[in-house]
């Protein structure tokens, strides 16, 4: 019978047990795993989930030792399916966060580009998957029809399997300088063992999102750029018979950039914090930008739209909260997780 909802757990050949440490880099789309430059066997498998795809590393038992970093990146999202445990021991990270393995490029339901206007562009919509994006900020609020920002990515209803989070949008563009860059998203990570599944204090995920790209300026002009708005934090599901943390699971929203003007530049958001608070919103940069939205974080999923507009350009909205699942009918999770478990 298979340990796992997600995947028929029952059809896998599991490698031998694998301890992993150092600095290690895992390619969703080719099945490689490095630490620093040199290549490590393992044996791996492309699996379908309700979502799309996924690229896992089999083992009978998986453990990365203190302090070791493992950063997954490539189209697909992460897994690592193990037929007895899996353990992080103290410090040990698995990072998806800022474009990481299977952050998307596109979604359903995205969020929108400022709109564009010479003397005060909009701000770009905020990334959403389990929390809406913010809406980024009007610019031009001296004038008679402010330019709108953009709407924020929707939360829509997850299926079971495994999907990366949302970016952000660009800012609208003034006529002499561009819009920020919209902020890329989280990526996803399933872990799933037959027994269980451990992670130490100072041990978690990062599958944060990157921060929105504060509005521009150049030369003379004034800037009035809309800034962009902050991707959506990405997944990370557990599943075993007993899972046991103290570590931290983070998902959070990136906060939106500033709007630029003034003849100044506007400072880009924050990426999502590993851990439970949420990412600022560009600011300071510019004194006629408005500043980014917040990043969705524990308890407040949404990103933080941008409600105050100033006549340059509008401030990106927050990117929403992604989503955490621990399916485990047994344990003790008294870990630090942003956002709340679905």
């Amino acid at each position: 019978m298979s340990y796992s909802t997600v995947i028929d757990s029952c059809t896998l050949t599991f490698g031998a047990p694998l301890t992993l440490s150092g600095q290690l880099t895992f390619d969703t789309n080719t099945g490689d795993l490095f630490q620093d430059a040199t290549p490590i066997e393992v044996e791996t498998a492309t699996l379908i989930t309700a979502a799309g795809e996924i690229k896992a590393i089999l083992a009978a038992r998986v453990e990365l030792t203190t302090d070791t970093k493992l950063r997954a990146e490539g189209s697909r999202g992460f897994a690592i399916l193990a037929s007895e445990s899996i353990q992080l021991f103290n410090g040990a990270v698995i990072d998806v966060a800022v474009n990481g393995a299977g952050a998307r490029t596109a979604c359903p339901e995205p969020s929108t580009v400022g709109t564009d206007r010479d003397g005060g562009a909009g701000g770009g919509g905020g990334g959403g998957l389990g929390g809406a994006g913010g809406t980024g900020g009007a610019g031009d609020q001296d004038s008679t029809t402010p330019a709108p920002g953009g709407s924020g990515g929707f939360a829509p209803a997850l299926p079971d399997g495994i999907v990366g989070g949302c970016p952000g949008s660009d800012g609208g563009n003034d006529n002499n300088d561009p819009g920020g860059r919209g902020g890329v998203a989280g990526g996803a990570v399933f872990l799933a063992a037959g027994q269980r599944i451990e992670v130490a204090a100072g041990a978690g995920i990062d599958a944060a999102g990157e921060g929105g790209i504060g509005g521009s300026q150049h030369g003379v002009f004034n800037g009035d750029a809309g800034g962009g708005g902050g991707g959506s934090g990405g997944m990370i599901v557990l599943e075993a018979p007993m899972v046991v943390s103290v570590g931290t699971f983070a998902a959070n929203g990136g906060g939106g950039g500033e709007g630029s003007g003034n003849t100044n530049g506007g400072r880009d958001g924050a990426r999502g914090p590993f851990g439970i608070t949420r990412a600022n919103g560009g600011s300071g940069g510019s004194s006629t930008g408005s500043n980014g939205g917040t990043g969705g974080a524990k308890p407040d999923r949404a990103g933080a739209s941008v409600t105050t507009p100033l006549a340059g350009g509008g401030g990106g909205g927050g990117g929403g909260a992604g989503v955490i699942r621990i399916l485990a009918p047994a344990g003790g999770v008294n870990a630090s997780i942003s956002p709340d478990p679905s």
